[in-house]
């Protein structure tokens, strides 16, 4: 690989914003010569549904969601099944566990976290309780 060209030496920096959302900069210095960028604001933490069951269930089942990033006490998360808001939810060891509301829609799940929503890959079917 050889080694760096004589001269004055090179530094590379990058610092990212605490925050829901990141701003990265990444800054070059070459002797007193300073190079910034800024790229952001972007994401920091992206929902991501990897699974759920039931996969078909009446009103007041619950419901398992896993997958990763979905928020923190700072940056909550918020749930839809095909646009419905779901309000009895609660994240546990990183699994959203969820009671399904009686007017649910055969539709997608959606997580939000920081205005940054995610949608599962498949399809959640709610059937009608049988009263007996």
């Amino acid at each position: 690989m050889g080694s760096p060209p004589p001269g004055p030496r090179r530094r590379l920096g990058a610092w990212i914003a605490p925050s829901a959302w990141r701003t990265v900069r990444a800054c070059a210095w070459e002797g007193n010569k300073r190079n910034a960028v800024s790229l952001g604001p972007i994401p920091a933490l992206i929902p991501v549904i990897t699974g759920f069951s039931p996969k078909a269930g009446g009103p007041g089942t619950t419901l398992s969601i896993s997958g990763s990033n979905f928020g923190d006490a700072q940056n909550p998360f918020s749930l839809k099944l095909g646009g419905i808001a779901i309000s009895q939810a609660y994240l546990d060891n990183g699994t959203i566990y969820a009671t399904l509301p009686s007017n649910a829609t055969t539709s997608l799940f959606v997580v939000s976290v920081d205005g940054v929503a995610s949608d599962s890959i498949q399809l959640f079917t709610p059937v009608a309780s049988l009263d007996l």
